[in-house]
C-alpha cells in the first residue's frame, strides 16, 4: 500500500523536516503552508496520514479537523503545535469525538526520532 502524507504547517522549517523524514520512509508527500490549499489538495492527495499544525493564519487546526470529519476522513492524523502541549491533547479529544483517528500529538520543537516513530505507526 502506498502511504501518502498531506502536511500543513505555516512554519516552513518544520514542514521541511517532516517532509524529509516522510520521504525517507517512502511516503508520497503533499505539502502546503495554507489551510485553504490543504483543502484543495485533500482529494487529489488521498492521504493515508495527515500532519496538521493547530495554530495557523486563516484557519486553525480545530476548524480543519471539523472539515475533515465532515468528509469522513479515515487517515491517521498527527497534530503538531508550538504552544502548550495540552492544546494538542484537547484537539486530539475533540477529533476523536468527531470520529477522526488522531494517532499522536507533537510539540514543537520535536525530534527527528519522534517524527520517524509516529509516521511508522
Amino acid at each position: 500500500m502506498n502511504r501518502r502524507l498531506l502536511l500543513v504547517d505555516d512554519e516552513v522549517e518544520f514542514s521541511d523536516i517532516i517532509e524529509r523524514i516522510a520521504k525517507k520512509l517512502d511516503f508520497e508527500v503533499c505539502k502546503t503552508t495554507h489551510p485553504s490549499e490543504f483543502q484543495r489538495q485533500y482529494d487529489t492527495c488521498n492521504p493515508t496520514h495527515i500532519v496538521l499544525d493547530m495554530i495557523m493564519p486563516e484557519m486553525d487546526g480545530i476548524e480543519l479537523m471539523e472539515w475533515l470529519a465532515q468528509r469522513g476522513c479515515t487517515a491517521k492524523i498527527i497534530v503538531i503545535s508550538g504552544y502548550n502541549a495540552q492544546y494538542g491533547n484537547t484537539a486530539k479529544s475533540a477529533a476523536a469525538s468527531n470520529g477522526l483517528n488522531v494517532v499522536a500529538t507533537l510539540s514543537k520543537p520535536f525530534s527527528v526520532s519522534a517524527v520517524r516513530s509516529i509516521l511508522s505507526l
